[in-house]
């Protein structure tokens, strides 16, 4: 959580950028270098609780839902560093992993994280990519792997545009998980790595004459807020992860209340708060439950209406499992009450 992001602006005459070009990092046990890849088959079977200091799928920066301190992820990954950096290493465009592996079960995951670790050893994520391995051939080509059976595929990381300054570290962290942004395979997966055959690619770039035309980061302009009455305050956002210790289970849990208001120039009354919360134990993949609630009501004068929806997903063995309930009032009548249950089969996810 960062009260401030520095950052400048760069341009490209281009796409694909004349100033981005390819620094490669080999792999050996525990160690990314420019060196040649060390001859060394290292594997990773991940708790099904790794990736929870990741954050939201897709966070805004409005509310803090970006990712925290990497290294609560050191015991659940296998993580590769440099040395400290001897010279600046500045990255735009999409990072990317190619590695030889194989796997012990016929799907698996294979989640691929960067980071900037500082000095002092807090470790920043900067990019991931995550590969259902039955999907390494194309999203319609789908196909498990062979237990046991060696394969070259490359995971495309996200976008990111980054400067590594001298004396951190570039790390890369793989795990077989990466809750709760996806969901467990139905099994407990192990991954032989291929050190000797696998590697990081960086986008690398050169400054640009075109840099020094550029502005600087102005503060960030937006509309005035709506004007609003608060007549009850809300909870507002929380996020949080809680372990019992004597079941295992993990639950991680993001909440936004925002009470009531009123909006002065509509007159209109309103509440919304909902609830994201998953649930899984670590050795257990089919485990898996996420639950989404929202409830919201709107009024205004007469008119109250008031909704309640409530949305869960269960990762079982042979399918996913989903159950849906909505509730729907007009003052004190109940106009809707509806459940469903569905199930899909997995299909090698």
């Amino acid at each position: 959580i960062y009260d401030e992001r520095p950052g400048r602006w760069v341009a490209e005459p281009a796409w694909p950028g004349p100033g981005v070009g390819e620094k490669v990092l080999n792999l050996a046990p525990h160690v990314l270098s420019e060196a040649k890849g060390a001859n060394a088959i290292l594997e990773v079977s991940s708790p099904q609780t790794a990736g929870l200091p990741s954050g939201a799928w897709c966070g805004y920066g409005v509310m803090p839902t970006l990712p925290v301190d990497q290294r609560m992820e050191e015991g659940n990954a296998l993580i590769f560093e440099t040395a400290p950096l001897t010279e600046a290493v500045e990255i735009l465009g999409f990072p990317e992993f190619e590695v030889k592996l194989s796997s012990d079960k016929p799907v698996a995951l294979l989640s691929a994280t960067l980071s900037q670790v500082f000095p002092e050893g807090a470790a920043s994520r900067i990019s991931y990519g995550i590969l259902n391995l039955s999907h390494r051939n194309d999203d319609l080509d789908i196909a498990p792997m062979v237990p046991g059976q060696a394969e070259t595929v490359r995971v495309k990381l996200r976008c990111c545009g980054q400067r590594f300054e001298v004396g951190e570290r570039i790390r890369l962290a793989l795990a077989t998980s990466h809750w709760p942004i996806v969901f467990p395979t139905a099994e407990q997966a192990t991954l032989s790595i291929h050190c000797g055959d696998s590697r990081l690619i960086l986008p690398v770039r050169a400054q640009q004459k075109l840099d020094d035309t550029l502005g600087v980061f102005l503060t960030p302009e937006s509309a005035a807020p709506m004007e609003q009455e608060v007549l009850a305050k809300g909870d507002g956002f929380q996020r949080s992860v809680s372990t019992d210790q004597v079941t295992g289970e993990t639950v991680y849990q993001v909440a936004n209340d925002g009470g009531t208001v009123r909006h002065p120039h509509t007159g209109m009354v309103l509440s919304a708060r909902h609830v994201d919360r998953f649930i899984i134990h670590p050795d257990d993949p089919n485990s898996a439950v996420g639950t989404c609630t929202w409830d919201k009501s709107y009024g205004r004068g007469d008119w109250q209406v008031r909704l309640s929806v409530k949305a869960t997903v269960r990762a079982l063995r042979k399918v996913w499992r989903i159950e849906t309930h909505i509730t729907a009032h007009d003052g004190d009548e109940l106009i809707v009450d509806r459940s469903e249950v569905k199930e899909y089969p997995r299909d090698l996810n």
